[in-house]
């Protein structure tokens, strides 16, 4: 065997141990399927175009068709179980983290790019975002293969590099529009180190014919000029939000505080990129600029002026699309830091992978998402299909063993805790149980805007069409804002 053999084999060993590895995270910490809603009409809708009913109508959720597309895949290659609905958001958040690993070792050197593909493995918000269908997951990994084989082509000048580049954008911007956040920096690094304007040409060539084959589409399917963005524009502008004060625009940014325990790692990511800009690296410059670029026009950015309106409010959701970059980001400017203060840069980083590493063990769930659902799939799709009540019952927060001791240091008397929002909470979960369980997709609406009836302040009873009032309740899903389980009941319960 030769040298060139032996790195080679090693090389590929080392990126399927950090694929399997990041598989491995994600699917210990997956989170239940998101209640929010999103998610579960997106697998409903797919549903329904893979058993030949087309969708509804186009919304600003359906057109994200580079999602669509392969949930439909994988709907007709393995069913419509719901434990697939996990395949495509661990996937993707794998892929992601392997073009890390290699934007890191092209940037600086391999111990980098995997320092900066274990830290974007652990990183906690992928918890939740690599576990679910939301568009933020597969931006970050189709515009990290994009940022990959610019910085290939950097050092190759194969051209085919470009126009996949820009084919990875055109994915991205499949996904959710905001993906345009990023295009400014993708052509600054291509710009900077090349000075190339045929390496824009290339990357505008291949992205730009994409868009136009996307806008056409759109426009004689919906006969709106603006094509896709025209079913988006229209549903944001019409989510009746109180028109936005100056001081509600500027102040945006502390609404960040809901990053809770990673509003120091996105403070640390800013101020890094903000420090890269300074590089002799123009490579490193360019990537300082996409993170930068990414949070300012994530929170600045509006969907219409009159009234104005922000396109998405500040999430961790929305933010884990770029923060990957960031890290990379972090990790390039503490390896120049070590230089200067090693005992400092080295205890920066044990705190990091430390903070990250400990965050993900309290992600994980007390019973695996992928396998809850699965047994839950086993509960309740007999009860929907032979259209039998069921019970839903919501729990109101409360505090594990550490906020406990907390609130018995500093609280002498705390408040007792009543649930809030139930009925809002109750819809989402009936439609999560809809969209995940009714075999039959023609049912789906049915069951999501069956009759609910309160039996008490956290319970309640749904009644699907078709089924006899008067009959006992056949199963109950206990939920909250995190975790479900649905368990099966032989006779009348009593909540």
């Amino acid at each position: 065997m030769t040298k060139t053999t032996a790195l080679f084999r090693q090389r590929w060993f080392l990126l399927l141990l950090l694929f399997a590895g990041s598989v491995a995270v994600r699917v210990l910490t997956a989170e239940y399927v998101d209640i929010g809603g999103d998610n579960s009409a997106r697998w409903a809708a797919v549903h329904r175009l893979v058993e030949g009913l087309g969708y509804t109508g186009w919304t600003h959720q359906t057109v994200r068709w580079s999602i669509a597309m392969q949930i439909w895949a994988v709907m007709k290659l393995w069913g419509t179980n719901p434990m697939l609905y996990y395949v495509l958001p661990i996937l993707y958040a794998s892929l992601g983290t392997l073009f890390i690993f290699l934007i890191g070792e092209e940037l600086h050197s391999r111990g980098l790019g995997l320092a900066a593909a274990v830290l974007t493995m652990l990183f906690p918000q992928l918890a939740q975002t690599g576990s679910q269908l939301w568009p933020s997951v597969f931006i970050f990994a189709f515009v990290a293969a994009s940022v990959w084989l610019i910085l290939v082509w950097l050092r190759t000048h194969a051209s085919v590099l470009l126009l996949l580049a820009g084919a990875s954008f055109f994915l991205a911007w499949g996904a959710r529009e905001t993906a345009a956040y990023f295009f400014p920096a993708l052509l600054l690094l291509i710009w900077l180190p090349s000075r190339s304007f045929k390496g824009l040409f290339l990357f505008c060539l291949s992205s730009g014919l994409l868009f136009g084959c996307e806008w056409l589409y759109f426009w004689m399917d919906t006969g709106s000029l603006l094509g896709r963005m025209g079913v988006t524009k229209a549903a944001l502008d019409h989510r009746g939000l109180p028109p936005l004060t100056l001081r509600e625009y500027l102040g945006n940014i502390l609404d960040y505080s809901k990053l809770r325990g990673l509003v120091a790692v996105f403070v640390l990511t800013l101020a890094a990129a903000a420090a890269e800009l300074r590089s002799p690296d123009p490579r490193r410059r360019a990537l300082g600029v996409l993170t930068l670029l990414f949070n300012l026009l994530s929170t600045y950015m509006l969907s219409s002026l009159h009234p104005p309106q922000f396109v998405h409010p500040i999430g961790s959701r929305y933010w884990c699309a770029g923060a990957p970059f960031g890290l990379v980001s972090l990790l390039l400017w503490l390896s120049d830091f070590r230089l200067r203060r090693p005992r400092a840069a080295m205890a920066c980083s044990v705190v990091l992978f430390g903070a990250f590493a400990v965050f993900s063990l309290l992600k994980i769930p007390p019973v695996n998402s992928i396998v809850q659902v699965g047994r839950d799939a086993r509960v309740m799709i007999p009860v929907l299909a032979e259209k039998k009540p069921f019970l839903m019952r919501y729990l109101a927060w409360q505090p594990n063993a550490v906020e406990q001791l907390a609130m018995g240091l500093f609280v002498k008397q705390p408040k007792e805790r009543k649930p809030t929002q139930v009925p809002l909470f109750m819809a989402r979960n009936q439609d999560r149980v809809a969209a995940l369980f009714v075999a039959d997709v023609r049912d789906y609406l049915g069951v999501a805007e069956a009759p609910s009836t309160p039996v008490d302040e956290a319970v309640y009873l749904v009644i699907p069409p078709g089924a006899d009032p008067q009959a006992p309740p056949a199963a109950e899903v206990i939920f909250d804002r995190r975790l479900c389980q649905a368990v099966p009941l032989d006779g009348p319960s009593a909540p």
